[in-house]
């Protein structure tokens, strides 16, 4: 999981902090396919896609990822999961549900805001060092027609105003930059809907209308929620430790071995 997760070339703290969030996901999610199974995996704990580079990548995969830095990546990562190996992060006792994304746009998110539901290790925490990530911000421009056949295909609207101007409205945000609601042509949406809409990186958008297109302004990458993998690399250059980037990350946990 690590190999496909996380850059290979990020220090290694940050690899053994995503080794751990890693293998406390996948605890979380063998847990809950124990109690509550479900019926598409088969008995099966979750799914992966290798060739996508999704949750995790053989070997074989792996060389043809890395070329000639396989040894020294895979040795790298080896390493790593191996100084970690069996530790779990938990609250209460139990396994956390370990998210984590690739750049936040200064301060991670509420789980709450994104997928529902008071999580109390899963809340907002600085990650400043992300603004520095190749990335950090971009931009995705669309025609009127365009954006027209997606919010018509996506959201089923029919009508739109004449004035472009009032298509996207009333953004309304989190402290920590994501657009939480707006209006979409007077209708009612959010901003992990108009992500997913017109494949944006975040929900940390703005956009506007000029010169007969729109544009969206974005910061960040992913979900924003739990452990931001940038503010990790960040907190690893600086001389901090795997346990400091996963409590920082992941409030008020314990690290636990279950070896």
């Amino acid at each position: 999981s690590v190999a496909s997760e996380m850059p290979a070339d990020y220090p290694e703290e940050a690899l053994k902090a995503q080794a751990v969030a890693s293998y406390t996901y996948a605890i979380m999610l063998r847990q809950r396919e124990i109690t509550t199974p479900t019926a598409e995996l088969k008995g099966a704990y979750f799914t992966a896609d290798p060739s996508k580079y999704k949750v995790y990548i053989s070997q074989d995969i792996a060389k043809q990822r890395f070329g000639s830095k396989f040894d020294e990546y895979w040795g790298k990562i080896t390493a790593c999961v191996d100084a970690v190996f069996g530790t779990v992060a938990t609250s209460g006792g139990v396994p956390i549900t370990a998210a984590y994304f690739s750049v936040s746009s200064g301060k991670t998110e509420y789980s709450k805001n994104v997928w529902g539901g008071d999580v109390p290790y899963l809340v907002p925490v600085a990650s400043s060092w992300d603004a520095s990530a190749p990335g950090y911000s971009t931009t995705v421009s669309l025609s009127a027609d365009e954006v027209k056949n997606l919010l018509g295909s996506s959201l089923g609207i029919t009508t739109f105003p004449d004035d472009k101007n009032s298509w996207f409205t009333d953004l309304a945000r989190s402290d920590s930059g994501n657009v939480l609601s707006l209006k979409i042509c007077g209708s009612d949406s959010s901003g992990v809907a108009v992500r997913k809409i017109f494949s944006l990186r975040s929900a940390n958008f703005t956009v506007e209308y000029s010169n007969s297109s729109f544009t969206f302004s974005v910061l960040g990458y992913g979900h924003d929620v739990g452990m931001s993998q940038y503010g990790a690399r960040c907190m690893a250059l600086e001389g901090m430790n795997w346990q400091e980037i996963l409590k920082h990350y992941y409030t008020g946990i314990e690290l636990v071995s279950v070896n």
